[in-house]
């Protein structure tokens, strides 16, 4: 007996030149989205609905004045932000520096903590 050797069954591809094997790949496209030039800006300031009152802003750059207890001041405060929380990076400083003239104990702060604590975990997210 003689043995012939092995060869793999002719393939659609064994009749294709080598050029027109390339070709016949599928080549990626390349597709480019139009570019639209925006007018928005990171630093525009934040937008208000027309008939808006921001009543809020106002009062909270007088400072304490008008609280007669560390409570009630946090407490508006943080409902304040509850509802305006775009208003945290213009008037955290404001709030920040009453706190540190109102909160001068070890007691005093502990309050400020609880307060803080208990709007946090009272509110739904």
């Amino acid at each position: 007996e003689q043995t012939r050797p092995l060869r793999a069954p002719p393939s659609s591809q064994d009749n294709i030149p080598q050029q027109n094997l390339e070709s016949a790949m599928a080549k990626p496209q390349v597709v480019v989205a139009p570019v639209l030039m925006s007018k928005l800006s990171a630093n525009a300031p934040e937008f208000y609905p027309s008939g808006y009152s921001s009543n809020y802003t106002e009062s909270y750059e007088d400072g304490c004045e008008d609280y007669p207890t560390l409570s009630e001041y946090v407490q508006d405060f943080l409902n304040h932000l509850t509802e305006q929380p775009g208003s945290f990076e213009t008037e955290i400083e404001q709030f920040a520096e009453t706190l540190n003239g109102w909160v001068t104990t070890d007691d005093a702060l502990q309050e400020l903590v609880e307060l803080i604590y208990q709007q946090a975990t009272s509110i739904l997210n």
